[in-house]
């Protein structure tokens, strides 16, 4: 690691969320009980988006976590995100029966370059589908990053003109009420976030450029703070559980392809 900053002290580890004071600026995860293992989600700080964690979960253990800083996070902080504006819908078929997809995105004037993130959180339904979009122009085709919120799926999928395919596919195992869904496209790197917790990834180049927006079947869902922002890296964390006089450290650092 260049520097191990956003260090913090974790105490009660089976806590939904955790805040922490670092080097006098306040930072934020998502810490996850499940079963017997503790997952850490970050969202972007520090120029980055540090890699989730997870290790055994030890009752009346202590963790140190640590977070690597990237070089340009002065020059990144300033590029900050904005929000879109969206224009009209347009109607896309998709899979093979057929079903279909409001898709809406953003102005003329707002067409995003190749590379960029997009984000939004919105309001969980018992039905139907909501997704974001990523490089997306009509007639030639887009990316999205959806949530089947019945059957509980996430899928990272392209779309060719009538030519669909689902590059990526899980099951989630939680739905929070109001989930916050990223997209980040960077060359051939395809990532999609749920809630900071990185939930599909796939290669692919078809799609160079395009616009981005959301998508949705059923009743148009409640959407807030839809913005778009540069890509960032992801970089390395670390924690150290520490329990009696025994320590384990488990890291997590990144190698893009």
């Amino acid at each position: 690691m260049r520097s191990a900053v956003a260090i913090a002290m974790l105490a009660a580890v089976g806590h939904a969320q955790i805040d922490w004071q670092v080097h006098g600026a306040r930072t934020r995860a998502r810490v996850v009980q499940q079963g017997g293992e503790i997952q850490v989600h970050f969202p972007v700080q520090g120029g980055g988006k540090p890699a989730s964690l997870a290790f055994p979960a030890e009752a009346g253990a202590h963790v140190v976590v640590a977070c690597e800083r990237e070089p340009r996070a002065r020059e990144r902080a300033a590029e900050r995100a904005r929000e879109l504006r969206l224009a009209e819908d347009s109607v896309c078929r998709r899979g093979i029966e057929g079903d279909s997809l409001r898709v809406r995105t953003a102005v003329a004037g707002e067409d995003a370059p190749g590379d960029y993130r997009v984000q939004a959180t919105v309001e969980a339904r018992e039905r139907g589908t909501f997704g974001l979009v990523g490089r997306s122009r009509d007639g030639q085709g887009r990316y999205l990053f959806a949530i089947d919120w019945q059957r509980r799926v996430a899928t990272l999928e392209r779309w060719l003109d009538s030519d669909h395919v689902v590059l990526a596919r899980a099951e989630l195992e939680r739905l929070a009420a109001a989930p916050t869904l990223m997209l980040q496209l960077e060359g051939f790197r395809l990532s999609a976030f749920l809630d900071d917790e990185p939930v599909l990834r796939a290669l692919d180049g078809a799609l160079r450029a395009g616009a981005p927006g959301v998508a949705w079947q059923g009743d148009e869902p409640l959407v807030r703070d839809l913005r778009i922002a540069p890509p960032v890296p992801q970089t390395a964390s670390a924690a150290l559980v520490q329990r009696s006089r025994v320590a384990f450290l488990y890291a997590r650092v990144t190698v893009p392809p």
